[in-house]
């Protein structure tokens, strides 16, 4: 009996009983739309991933005296990006959450910067706007056009939904940075303060700090930095490391100037 056995490989070439679902499998693949599967723990998830997996990797011989076999005709073979959210080392305790991580910084820089791309290409966008852009701006170290974007991103939103609050401007810029994933640290501690944003792409890490006009400027954000010492956790990285101020108008509802300091 396959008890605890989560590959369909395994199973299918090592004796283990299999009640046969292919059938479903094959109906599941060739009608209907994107399925979000919501079942209890040792319900089956595992085992079903891994026989799509099989299946869309082409692997017929596994499917021999199935009902696939009869169903399925072509056996082509599709790449295939398969998320083992069994393997231990991809995930990360982080307070009482699990959540993705890489096991290296060679995995996380090659998942960023060239497979996840690939999967998410830019044709036909018509914003701006669109997060790849903010994040291409970083990786080729324009951070000025990354500022002229974003304070052009703040100018278009509603004035009825700002409350003029350093909140609300802290608020936008780190949903915008969240959308970024991995490239972002929010209110980032360290020994002797937290950093409003830390930011790390392949060989620079950007410092942002981040003031109202009515409390401080771009100067005082910058020499914050410097005093709180917010970049010395990563001098040891080897990377470039970049400070960023910027100052927030509730005048004009935005971004009114920044400053850069390498």
């Amino acid at each position: 009996m396959p008890i605890g056995i989560q590959s369909f490989e395994d199973l299918r070439t090592n004796g283990y009983v299999y009640v046969d679902k292919t059938a479903y499998i094959h109906r599941l693949v060739t009608t209907g739309k994107p399925y979000f599967l919501a079942r209890p723990r040792r319900f089956g998830k595992s085992l079903l991933l891994s026989t799509l997996r099989a299946y869309f990797l082409g692997k017929k011989e596994l499917f021999e005296g199935l009902a696939m076999a009869e169903l399925e005709k072509e056996w082509i073979e599709y790449p295939v990006f398969h998320l083992d959210m069994n393997v231990v080392a991809y995930l990360n305790l982080e307070s009482d959450l699990y959540t993705l991580g890489f096991p290296n910084e060679e995995v996380k820089y090659g998942f960023l910067y060239e497979l996840f791309p690939q999967y998410m290409p830019k044709t036909n966008i018509l914003s701006e706007f669109y997060v790849w852009y903010f994040i291409e701006d970083l990786q080729a170290g324009n951070v000025e056009n990354f500022m002229i974007r974003l304070k052009a991103f703040f100018a278009g939103i509603p004035y009825d939904l700002n409350n003029k609050t350093e909140k609300h401007y802290q608020t936008v810029f780190y949903l915008l940075f969240k959308l970024m994933g991995q490239f972002v640290e929010v209110e980032s501690r360290s020994a002797a303060g937290r950093a409003d944003a830390i930011v790390i792409v392949a060989d620079t890490v950007y410092a942002f700090e981040f003031k109202l006009t009515e409390n401080a400027t771009v100067e005082d954000a910058l020499k914050q930095i410097d005093d709180k010492g917010y970049l010395a956790p990563y001098a040891a990285a080897g990377k470039k490391s970049v400070k960023i101020g910027v100052e927030f108008s509730t005048e004009e509802r935005g971004v009114r100037r920044w400053g850069i300091d390498n």
